[in-house]
């Protein structure tokens, strides 16, 4: 194997520190340049002061299909980290009607798994919504998720919608079709070993951030957190230089650079770049759990039919609910609207609407693009027309939405493009 040499990683959230750990594995020289204090990006878990715990900046569902996902996970030694359900079992609660409803998936060699008569899922529309989905499939990326499926039928309305809105953070009416049958096709579609639900043993950094930052430290990576890289500078085809507002880094030739920051970052440090336009919010509303309240199990997850919030996610000490496709983080309308989602909790664990407890509300304004058709054209490649220089991050074309599992195949690939190069550059040079 060919000696990897230097590589600069710029960014260190998932798909950076995919990256890093991925080189590193293969005796790469990393070194990581992450501009705030701390590793992690968007994945990330702090000790909040108002309610004295730790709580992650935001909520995250990874299933047991997400293979880059388990790949980076045991790579960095944090298979432990994980709680893999062991049923592929999804629960909802109607807040208007207090109907409890689940859906869980059956192994894909029964015929019509995937079916929920209560939710007017029959074989016969069940066929109907696959061979919808598998022309989409021949025609083109133009169609977005409710040109496939009804908007008024109960199965979109019980499921297509919430699992499009939550996994692409976009409306349905805007949602890339293609992006949601991508991740149907590597979890639902494959039955119920792949779309187990799997939750942090702890909280985002103890599972994600925590083992791959231990692991670049044992494999001798150099991680410079509070280091902005604002510019990059340029010979010819090739970056000769990381600019910072008091330092700068040369770069030679042989080495390498990734850049993998979001991608409004990504364009002020470059910008010629290309990037989606358009961005959607992710709100997250932590609650202590009262004390006197039976705390619901752990680690669990309900979605929440007819309320202002989608998923409640149920930790040790406290109560995660998570707003996606958020275009209003509701300014001076956020206690009624925190307080309605606290009723609505209430309900849904079958609790008295007592006091609400302190809480901590979260708004993550450019969570993730815009995930449409539309945008899907303005993806980053991982490859750019510098010989030295590789993308990473979940808004680049992976064929996948921006997720976690996104941002770590983005990683993941950025890294196998360095390995490439510089396998190429060997073969020129011996031949």
């Amino acid at each position: 194997m060919a000696c990897l040499g230097t590589a600069h990683i710029i960014g260190g959230g998932l798909a950076g520190l995919a990256s890093a750990v991925s080189l590193a594995s293969q005796g790469c020289r990393v070194l990581l340049y992450e501009a705030s204090p701390f590793l992690g990006g968007r994945c990330r878990s702090y000790h909040d002061s108002t309610l004295n715990i730790t709580i992650d900046n935001g909520s995250h569902l990874v299933l047991s299909g997400n293979d880059h996902v388990m790949g980076y996970v045991n790579m960095v030694g944090a298979q432990d980290e994980l709680i893999v359900q062991e049923q592929s079992r999804f629960d909802f609660y109607d807040v208007p009607t207090g109907r409890c409803e689940s859906l869980t998936v059956g192994d894909k060699s029964r015929a019509f798994w995937f079916v929920k008569r209560e939710w007017g899922m029959t074989p016969s529309t069940l066929l109907s919504c696959l061979w919808a989905c598998a022309r989409h499939r021949c025609y083109g990326r133009h169609h977005v998720v409710s040109d496939v499926f009804s908007p008024h039928a109960l199965f979109f309305r019980k499921f297509i919608d919430p699992l499009a809105v939550s996994v692409l953070n976009t409306e349905s009416s805007k949602a890339s079709m293609r992006l949601l049958w991508n991740v149907l096709v590597k979890t639902f579609f494959r039955g119920a070993s792949h779309c187990r639900p799997c939750y942090p043993r702890e909280n985002l950094g103890a599972s994600f951030i925590a083992p791959a930052h231990a692991y670049l430290l044992r494999h001798g990576a150099s991680i410079r957190c509070g280091m902005r890289v604002r510019g990059l500078g340029f010979q010819g085809r090739f970056v000769s230089s990381l600019c910072g507002l008091n330092f700068s880094v040369p770069v030679g030739r042989e080495e390498r650079v990734i850049m993998a920051l979001p991608p409004f970052a990504a364009r002020a440090v470059l910008p010629s770049l290309s990037v989606p336009e358009g961005y959607r919010g992710i709100i997250n509303v932590h609650f202590l759990i009262p004390k006197g309240r039976t705390p619901p199990p752990f680690p669990s997850m309900v979605g929440m039919h007819g309320s202002r919030g989608h998923w409640l996610f149920c930790h040790k000490d406290h109560l995660s609910v998570t707003i996606s496709a958020v275009q209003d983080s509701w300014g001076t309308e956020r206690d009624s609207f925190v307080r309605q989602l606290w009723r609505d909790v209430s309900l849904t664990l079958g609790w008295k609407n007592g006091t609400m407890p302190p809480y901590r509300y979260l708004c993550e304004k450019r969570a993730t693009f815009v995930q449409s058709p539309q945008n899907e054209h303005a993806r980053g490649k991982t490859q750019t027309p510098w010989h030295n220089m590789f993308l990473a991050g979940d808004w680049t074309d992976t064929g996948l939405p921006a997720t976690i599992e996104g941002a770590i195949m983005s990683g993941f690939r950025a890294a196998s493009c360095v390995v490439s190069s510089v396998g190429s550059s060997s073969r020129s040079q011996t031949a």
